[in-house]
């Protein structure tokens, strides 16, 4: 601010130091942004439905929030993704770790698709997809996925009594040449939704484990409940939840995996996804249709940005970057930040702890040595050594927050 007047009202009444305002609306937990501004555009938002208006708002997990992650990817193989649904038969099944073969004993037995049009109502609104299914447990469906520009993916499956099997609403947000915002809502109506996705065999070996784990396990739980630092023991557990849902990361990881393979092997042909893709199935029209409605309604079948900005160079990226977890979720969600930082304060408690019960073992058990009773240096040490074991049992649960490869041997995640 000027200390002249004069100068001080010419600079407020400069449209140059003005911020320009954008319409906004908020529905169904999502923060919508018109992205023009002026008269005409809030005008034009007002008669606008967001994407999310159009459909009925689905419960989710949780708190009813949405899940979400930042993908190393683009726009394109993002969205294209959710068009291809019977690669999750083969992308994310699970394999017999010592034959590497489909294990059809943990998820539902793959069934090829004989159902799938587009419909011929494609408009620069989006369009629509109908489809069958694709698994021994979802053979019978018929579902529906609504594609609503720029941003929506919306899909309901339907059993063969026309009752609701699952509903998946998907938001794609690019904000960065190659890098993507997904938010997710799933919900399953019927048991088979779920067991179609399979689940691990649970051994002997990992029975015998929670024998000694779910006493820790409680121990933890308490003092979370109880000690925790900033008085919300539900929101930390919650971002618990987050970090050590593996499998859900394991998904992604596959996906991305996918998804940038794609970027790189297009961007080697030319960005010509006609020329660069093979799709002879029924199971292929999903993605065919994505990619033909790319080409009639935007710019060169691709996302645009604003002139000065970057290209979309499609860069080498590496697979600890694929597979990070850390700029990919943990940093935009409360839950893990609160989490994250709460395993941080334990670690020190626990490492204070060793340190001075190591001491008061040291110091007792020459005294003890002298009157011949070690019986409290010997509890001091064993104490000492559990809390060492604590210390590095919370140093792996915070690296779950950050990446999927492991700390320790071979840096290289398992995806499979």
């Amino acid at each position: 601010m000027s200390i002249d007047e004069n100068a001080n009202a010419t600079a407020c009444n400069s449209k140059k130091s003005c911020a320009s305002e954008y319409p906004c609306k908020v529905h169904a937990g999502v923060l919508w942004v018109w992205p023009e501004t002026g008269a005409d555009a809030f005008l034009e938002a007002s008669v606008k439905k967001c994407a999310t208006e159009n459909f009925s708002e689905l419960q989710g997990a949780g708190d009813n929030e949405w899940g979400m992650v930042e993908l190393p990817v683009g726009y394109n193989p993002a969205l294209e993704n959710q068009f291809d649904p019977s690669h999750a038969e083969w992308l994310h099944a699970r394999y017999d770790a010592e034959s590497n073969i489909r294990s059809v004993s943990e998820m539902a037995d793959f069934v090829p698709m004989t159902k799938f049009e587009s419909f011929d109502d494609d408009t620069t609104e989006g369009f629509k997809v109908r489809h069958g299914g694709y698994n021994a447990a979802n053979s019978n469906i018929d579902a529906t996925r609504v594609f609503t520009a720029p941003c929506s993916s919306r899909s309901e499956y339907l059993d063969d009594k026309g009752k609701p099997y699952l509903s998946a609403h998907i938001l794609y947000t690019p904000t960065e040449p190659n890098r993507t915002l997904m938010f997710t809502k799933f919900q399953a109506y019927q048991f088979t939704a779920v067991q179609g996705a399979g689940t691990r065999k649970v051994s002997v070996a990992d029975k015998i484990e929670n024998l000694f784990t779910t006493p820790v396990r409680n121990l933890f739980n308490l003092y979370i409940q109880n000690f925790n630092t900033i008085g919300d023991a539900r929101l930390i557990f919650t971002g618990l939840q987050h970090g050590a849902g593996n499998a859900a990361y394991t998904l992604g990881n596959q996906d991305i995996r996918a998804m940038h393979g794609v970027e790189k092997d297009m961007k080697k042909r030319g960005g010509k996804w006609n020329k660069a893709y093979y799709l002879p199935t029924v199971a292929d029209k999903g993605v065919s249709a994505f990619r033909t409605w790319m080409d009639n309604f935007t710019e060169n079948g691709n996302v645009e940005w604003l002139d000065g900005s970057a290209v979309d160079a499609t860069p080498t990226v590496s697979e600890e970057e694929q597979t990070e977890r850390y700029h990919r979720h943990t940093k935009h969600c409360r839950a893990c930040k609160a989490a994250l930082n709460e395993l941080g304060i334990l670690e020190e408690r626990l490492l204070l702890a060793s340190k001075v019960l190591l001491a008061t073992s040291l110091i007792t058990g020459f005294g003890g040595a002298l009157v011949g009773n070690e019986g409290l240096p010997v509890l001091t040490l064993s104490l000492a050594g559990l809390s060492l074991l604590g210390v590095e049992e919370v140093r792996d649960m915070q690296h779950e927050f950050v990446s999927s490869t492991p700390r320790r041997g071979v840096p290289k995640p398992k995806l499979w």
